[in-house]
């Protein structure tokens, strides 16, 4: 599925996998880490994390644990430069979900309810890998 999400995102991004997430603090910088995302994009200023689920209809617990991971982080590593995260878009994709599934509508009371705060992200999305390519083109819009 990584190589999917790599072909939508194609060459209008930069991309890194296993990119390591941090939240800096006054420990050294490697003690700092919290997360690891699978796929960074990085377009001018513009930065996405993609998080690919590797199971059909993901749990509402996993959801929330990505975004909210995502969300403490204040750094990542990319190509070998420290990057301060601000205003990211997080996408979870996962395989396709079962149509008018309990957790699909779960993860849409997700989205409409949660709250980010102060983190760096700006907006997450969960969709179907089918659905990425789509809901890109819509994040790009706004």
């Amino acid at each position: 599925m990584r190589e999917e999400v790599l072909s939508v995102l194609g060459d209008d991004f930069e991309t890194m996998r296993e990119v390591p997430l941090y939240v800096k603090y006054q420990k050294p910088f490697s003690e700092n880490r919290i997360s690891k995302a699978d796929i960074v994009a990085k377009k001018g200023n513009q930065i996405l994390v993609v998080e690919v689920e590797a199971t059909e209809d993901p749990s509402p617990k996993l959801v929330i644990a990505d975004i909210m991971t995502t969300n403490l982080a204040t750094e990542c590593v990319f190509r070998k430069k420290p990057i301060r995260l601000s205003n990211v878009w997080l996408f979870i994709v996962a395989r396709e979900f079962k149509d008018k599934s309990i957790k699909r509508r779960q993860l849409l009371r997700i989205k409409n309810h949660l709250k980010l705060g102060k983190g760096c992200l700006r907006d997450f999305d969960v969709c179907p890998i089918g659905g990425f390519k789509e809901k890109l083109a819509d994040r790009g819009s706004k």
